[in-house]
């Protein structure tokens, strides 16, 4: 293999799983794609100035190139160490100081044995030894514990790959920097790849909730407000009575239904008299039964997304959601976000015969909010 096929292969696999990894982080906006989908530009750069030196369009000196280059390797281990930590642990120590210390530690020994020594190839072997296997290695091992209490395929995917470029990175003293070598070191980003394709429309964890739709016994057999298929109404009103009238007629006719609320299931049950609908609680109070995290958009998309296409009636509409506290989500996640999520449902919406009812009250959020809620959704 050529000095510039490999460095080539690996920056166009690379800016493949950046781009891809910035449209999932588009979508959901979790701050662990963000950092991965940096990580992996910063890799795609490193190879790609590679690419480029080799091909002689670079015409910096290899010790200025190779620095560079390890520079933004290390960047990559270390947003991807921290993509995968703050899912776990908000510890600075975890977050802040281990990371900075170990790529601090290393760029002064690189700048060092670069500029100082003179010497590329004992910066090259510190490089693997005490920076690349071990991130490596400390990836790997977060991807099996996060692997362990998942099993996720793409974690699988992942951790094979980390464990596969240390092993590779350790062998290399023995095979050398030759054809075969390289060949074998393109099959983590490989792994890489194809990790991040199964990963594209997954949540990260089990945290989507297990819903056993119900149907209410039938007390009418025609809807009394006119509802079309297909749409996410949005309703103006300070209490979301209407909201909750308009739902509790549609499922009393055998429809199912979702209600996603901010008070409290037994006082919703109670109140409109819904036996076997299910009431999701949207909260950030730990408690028993159905509870979604106001902050875990991707947790609400995904639940709402599974009972959206797994409850369907024989009726002309499959069924209706209420998604009451949308005020709660733009005050926990800003209203971009939330505008975000909206935008998701909608087109998720439109390909099914179900409905989506969200009130919305204009005293809590912002004219212009509204106006842009508005555009995108129908009115009631």
């Amino acid at each position: 293999m050529s000095a510039v096929i490999y460095p080539s292969i690996i920056a166009f696999i690379s800016l493949c799983i950046g781009v891809f990894l910035y449209i999932r982080w588009k979508n959901f906006r979790r701050r662990s794609t963000l950092l991965w989908c940096i990580g992996f530009f910063s890799y795609f750069l490193s190879y790609l100035l590679s690419a480029l030196f080799v091909e002689g369009i670079i015409p910096q000196s290899y010790i200025l190139l190779h620095f560079i280059r390890q520079s933004l390797v290390a960047v990559m281990f270390v947003l991807f160490y921290l993509g995968v930590v703050i899912l776990f642990t908000k510890n600075k120590i975890w977050l802040v100081y281990f990371p900075a210390i170990f790529f601090i530690l290393q760029e002064f020994f690189l700048i060092y044995q670069n500029f100082f020594v003179g010497s590329v190839s004992i910066a090259e072997k510190f490089h693997i030894a005490y920076f690349d296997i071990p991130f490596n290695i400390i990836v790997a091992l977060l991807f099996v514990f996060y692997f362990w209490a998942s099993k996720k395929r793409y974690l699988l995917f992942f951790l094979i790959a980390w464990f596969g470029d240390a092993a590779i990175m350790s062998l290399s003293g023995g095979i050398g920097f030759s054809n075969l070598f390289f060949t074998i070191s393109i099959l983590p980003i490989l792994l890489l790849f194809f990790g991040v394709i199964d990963f594209m429309n997954k949540p990260y964890s089990d945290n989507v909730l297990d819903i056993t739709p119900g149907v209410e016994k039938a007390v009418s057999k025609k809807i009394e407000y006119k509802i079309e298929p297909s749409l996410v109404y949005l309703i103006r009103e300070s209490k979301a009575r209407k909201s909750f009238k308009i739902f509790t007629d549609i499922v009393k006719t055998g429809i199912y239904g979702l209600c996603i609320t901010r008070e409290k299931p037994v006082d919703v049950r109670k109140k409109y008299g819904l036996i076997k609908t299910p009431v999701l609680w949207l909260t950030n109070v730990e408690s028993k039964g159905n509870v979604v995290d106001p902050d875990d958009l991707e947790q609400l998309y995904f639940t709402l997304e599974k009972f959206i296409l797994t409850a369907k009636s024989v009726k002309k509409i499959k069924n209706v959601v209420l998604l009451d506290g949308i005020e709660y989500l733009i005050s926990n996640n800003g209203f971009d976000k939330v505008l975000n999520f909206v935008q998701m449902l909608k087109d998720r919406i439109s390909e099914t015969n179900a409905i989506m009812i969200i009130p919305v009250n204009p005293r809590s959020i912002k004219k212009e909010h509204i106006e842009m809620l508005e555009k995108e959704l129908k009115t009631f």
